[in-house]
């Protein structure tokens, strides 16, 4: 007699659309990727995407 054994695993969505930073809530995840992709875009596709990101950030918070 053969015993079949099954295993279920719960698929679970994350419920964090945007997160925010800063006083008001005002800069998103999403706003800095953006901007990190134009800096990308603009020095021509290479370079370091750590750098354009924290470019990014300063320049969105320091508004």
């Amino acid at each position: 007699m053969t015993t079949k054994t099954t295993s279920t695993t719960k698929s679970t969505k994350s419920s964090v659309s945007k997160k925010t930073w800063g006083k008001t809530g005002s800069v998103t995840m999403e706003d800095i990727s953006k901007r990190a992709y134009e800096i990308y875009l603009e020095r021509g596709s290479n370079g370091n995407e750590l750098e354009d990101w924290l470019r990014a950030e300063r320049e969105l918070r320091s508004k």
